[in-house]
């Protein structure tokens, strides 16, 4: 069970990102995709919150998802896909090595 929560929560974390993503490309100078993606941001936090402990061993100090999230709404900033990347990465790895204790499993 735990390992099905926490692959989950990876995929979850995932799905969050490249939503905003997509919300992102097409928000500047749509108010109404601002708005949308503003409610995703809140969202995704708040699920972030939430699941912290599915998606780290333990809470960490800083972290490229929330700062992915922390600067999605600023359309100008230059943070949000380096943050990105590196929330991409990590949650790619996160899931492999998911997989694999899996697969050792009896």
């Amino acid at each position: 069970m735990l390992f099905e929560q926490r692959l989950s929560t990876a995929n979850q974390a995932y799905s969050y990102l490249l939503r905003i993503n997509r919300l992102r490309a097409f928000a500047k100078g749509d108010e109404e995709r601002q708005h949308e993606l503003r409610d995703c941001v809140i969202e995704a936090r708040e699920w972030f919150d939430a699941n912290i402990l599915y998606l780290y061993e333990s809470p960490p100090s800083s972290s490229d998802y929330i700062g992915s999230l922390n600067s999605a709404t600023d359309l100008t900033s230059p943070d949000f896909h380096s943050n990105m990347d590196g929330a991409l990465k990590y949650l790619r790895v996160r899931s492999e090595r998911l997989m694999e204790f899996e697969r050792e499993l009896p």
